[in-house]
């Protein structure tokens, strides 16, 4: 199903499977992929809102929509989608085809969103005043971007492996590593893996690079917050 998907794309998934296990969905539903997208590309949606509606309060709606339970689920359990995501998912590959891209990338599964009638996203986005036709006409122009600015930098790279900051991540420093299209999320203070599909030894090399590179992750990390463009962060040597 995610052939077409860019990395950006399947980094919104990643991230909607990782808040349905923090908030105990039996499902992958659009609320979750919604707020895999704005924890993804936050830089996307943030242009489009309203006067006087912010990135944190549309955050928030759609974790109250998305609905939380005591009992969580395992970051490994495999999760379905549910069928309103599925009719998201098929919207932006529509989307994509529509206009003409080869991929199908962030913007188009906010498309997919918005066009799944009746879904938590598309009534959140809604509500918000986003409309189809609008955001649709903005990416047709070039005024809608997935790039995510300061944390869309690799700040490191080794063995074939690509780690950026966290844009998501509010209070500690985070950082994504990806390697041949699978992600880990870690944690830094204390160092520990929030979420990950990448093979153990991938992953043990992430944890071993991070071990001995904390104080360079949290000072770039705590820099991109402010704005500024990270610097490289030595590999493993």
């Amino acid at each position: 199903m995610f052939q077409r998907f860019s990395e950006p794309a399947r980094r919104v998934v990643f991230f909607g499977r990782y808040e349905a296990s923090r908030l105990g969905g039996s499902s992958l539903t659009t609320a979750h992929l919604l707020l895999g997208l704005l924890r993804e590309n936050s830089w996307l949606v943030e242009p489009l809102l309203p006067a006087g509606r912010t990135l944190r309060d549309l955050q928030r709606e759609t974790e109250r929509a998305a609905g939380s339970r005591t009992e969580k689920v395992a970051p490994s359990q495999e999760m379905r989608l549910s069928e309103a995501a599925k009719r998201a998912l098929t919207y932006a590959e529509e989307e994509a085809d529509r206009l003409m891209s080869s991929t199908i990338d962030v913007p188009h599964l906010l498309l997919g969103l918005l066009r799944a009638e009746g879904s938590k996203a598309a009534s959140l986005l809604a509500q918000f005043g986003l409309e189809v036709d609008d955001v649709r006409l903005k990416v047709v122009q070039g005024t809608v971007t997935p790039v995510q600015e300061v944390f869309g930098v690799v700040v490191c790279a080794f063995y074939g492996i690509e780690i950026r900051l966290d844009a998501g991540a509010e209070a500690v420093p985070t950082f994504i590593a990806q390697y041949r299209g699978r992600i880990t999320v870690v944690e830094i203070n204390p160092l520990r893996v929030i979420q990950t599909d990448l093979p153990p030894r991938a992953q043990s090399m992430v944890m071993e690079w991070a071990a001995v590179r904390t104080d360079e992750i949290t000072a770039a990390w705590e820099g991109a917050k402010a704005g500024k463009r990270p610097l490289p962060i030595p590999p493993l040597e």
